[in-house]
């Protein structure tokens, strides 16, 4: 009988070890799972961040600088310090930004159909993987795109979803240029 007794125990032992070795599978794979989901929802809630920091941005510079024909006197920290660029993109009290990606940002007067009629915001350090959707959502808030210094959407022409796609992938981390303007 005792016999009986420590065989019945193995076995619960045995099956005891499966059903574990069977639920640490299932949790592993769950905790995948809603890691997974939570990292996809972080991407895009910094994507959707990111888009409408350059489309308040952009909204801004028009305002402040372009109803008043001042582009050609526009600078980075002009644009900072009259807050046309968001305080929370500010690099301490400096007149300095910074991106959502922690790229510094640059600003300068730029032509495109006469001369300063339009200011280059470069948004730097975009991750591949957000590249396409960040110009994508934000392609009309500018005249010209560029990514990499090769026009994506021509002046106040149409997006070049080719040129885009290639572009976003050259390098591991580009930077996007808007050209902002009347």
């Amino acid at each position: 009988m005792s016999y009986l007794n420590s065989q019945r125990r193995r076995r619960q032992r045995g099956l005891t070890m499966v059903e574990l070795s069977v639920v640490l599978v299932i949790a592993a794979l769950l905790i995948a799972a809603v890691f997974t989901g939570l990292r996809g929802n972080q991407r895009r809630a910094e994507l959707q961040h990111n888009a409408t920091l350059i489309t308040q941005i952009a909204s801004a510079l028009r305002a402040q600088f372009g109803r008043t024909g001042q582009y050609a006197n526009t600078t980075l920290a002009l644009a900072v310090q009259s807050r046309a660029i968001p305080e929370e993109l500010r690099i301490g009290t400096g007149t300095t930004a910074q991106n959502g990606y922690g790229g510094t940002l640059a600003l300068a007067p730029a032509t495109c159909a006469v001369v300063n009629d339009c200011l280059d915001l470069t948004w730097p350090r975009v991750p591949q993987a957000q590249c396409m959707d960040l110009v994508i959502s934000t392609q009309s808030v500018a005249r010209r795109i560029q990514v990499n210094a090769v026009d994506v959407k021509a002046l106040d022409g149409t997006l070049n979803l080719a040129n885009l796609a290639t572009n976003c992938e050259a390098v591991g981390a580009p930077a996007v240029i808007y050209s902002i303007g009347r």
